[in-house]
């Protein structure tokens, strides 16, 4: 598989991972000289019409998300019919179960907690859920100057809500330690299983063990569905409000309704917590409603200058008016009419015709007035939007 080209366009360099439905490698995409990650599903399952079906899922799944904290799709596609392959964008970073213990601070913690948020509330938003939320599906790398950028990894297991439900024959999907009630019953899927599923990996980090440890698969599936949550008992280097300790307690709910609903809804509790507020974050959806309002305020004064103006210059231009109308009358001819009421006579009093010079408009740096308040308007408009672009950003 090393060195042969996939679709004429990419080709695997090197062996970086290997999963349950194939191989991943780092390669290089010729066209463009970069280096990417190429997924390619294992031969012996190529004849598997289910397993077939969830690499399919795979691309589509990550094709509808589009989002700077999920992994980006470049290309996918079968190759002599036997070697399906996903090509995604290269991540280079650390899994967030590979992250040492002394840098998962609580701030750390709540860091993790927004941006994995951010990704599933595009993915729900998409119809799609991600079902296999976990340390090892989470990787920190760095990117817009954030040391601690998160990246949403792996939507093989991710199920398209706006279609029929998937268990694969009644088998459960996803990692028996981080998988919601609802998973380990083979039943529905909602935004509300990622949650519990988020909730699992907040509470390793604080904790450093998942709510229901085990080496049997089947029993901890168990205890997901019937078993309390055990209190947090908190690594040394973790402080947590209780604010914080509640908002992991809420999202590992049995029942989905008693969950956060969804990734916003989470978000908007997560924004409240003292951790967040600490750190001096605000909360994006106040920033924007406070950059609208904002807006608006400049809106109307951008109206209310305009109108000055306009006032200003209809007022000067019909005062012009007006005085050259009274300096015409002044040299027309006079007429009189005769004592009789016969034809009237031309008085033969002398009148002159002068020709009035244009009005002499005030300039500046040789342009009228009217055009410098037209081009400082211009300016004050892109002002304007230069500000609100940097408000939003």
């Amino acid at each position: 598989m090393l060195g042969r080209p996939l679709g004429g366009s990419f080709v695997a360099l090197k062996r970086i991972g290997q999963g349950g439905m194939g191989t991943v490698y780092e390669g290089r995409q010729i066209q463009f000289d970069r280096i990417v990650a190429i997924k390619i599903l294992s031969e012996t399952h190529t004849n598997d019409k289910q397993i077939m079906a969830r690499f399919e899922r795979e691309a589509r799944s990550i094709a509808r998300v589009v989002h700077p904290n999920v992994v980006q799709l470049i290309d996918s596609g079968i190759e002599d019919r036997n070697t399906a392959y996903i090509v995604m964008e290269y991540v280079q970073g650390v899994e967030l179960s590979n992250i040492p213990e002394s840098e998962l601070s609580g701030q750390f913690i709540i860091h993790v907690a927004q941006q994995v948020l951010n990704a599933l509330s595009e993915a729900h938003a998409m119809n799609v859920i991600h079902r296999d939320l976990k340390p090892d599906n989470i990787m920190i790398t760095r990117q817009d100057g954030d040391n601690r950028f998160v990246k949403v990894l792996d939507f093989g297991l991710a199920a398209l809500t706006d279609r029929a439900k998937i268990t694969m024959s009644g088998q459960a999907l996803g990692t028996p330690w981080y998988m919601s009630p609802e998973q380990a019953t083979a039943s529905s899927v909602t935004a509300a299983s990622d949650i519990y599923s988020l909730g699992c990996v907040l509470y390793e980090l604080a904790t450093s063990r998942p709510p229901f440890p085990g080496n049997r698969p089947f029993n901890v599936m168990l205890q997901h569905v019937n078993a309390e949550v055990p209190p947090l008992v908190l690594r040394p280097e973790v402080e947590l409000s209780p604010e914080m300790i509640a908002f992991i307690l809420k999202c590992l709910q049995k029942n989905p309704a008693d969950r956060y609903t969804s990734a916003n809804d989470a978000l908007d509790a997560l924004y409240r917590i003292p951790e967040w507020v600490a750190a001096g974050q605000s909360n994006p959806n106040q920033s924007l409603r406070l950059s609208m309002m904002q807006l608006s305020e400049m809106s109307r004064v951008r109206s209310d200058v305009i109108s000055g103006i306009t006032a200003t210059l209809d007022s000067s231009d019909s005062a012009a008016l007006s005085l050259r109308s009274t300096e015409l009358a002044a040299v027309r001819p006079k007429v009189e009419a005769t004592s009789s009421g016969s034809q009237p006579i031309v008085s033969d009093t002398p009148s002159y015709r002068l020709t009035m010079p244009p009005p002499q408009q005030e300039t500046i740096f040789g342009l009228s007035f009217k055009k410098v308040l037209i081009i400082l308007l211009c300016a004050t408009f892109f002002l304007i939007a230069l500000l609100i672009f940097l408000l939003l950003k």
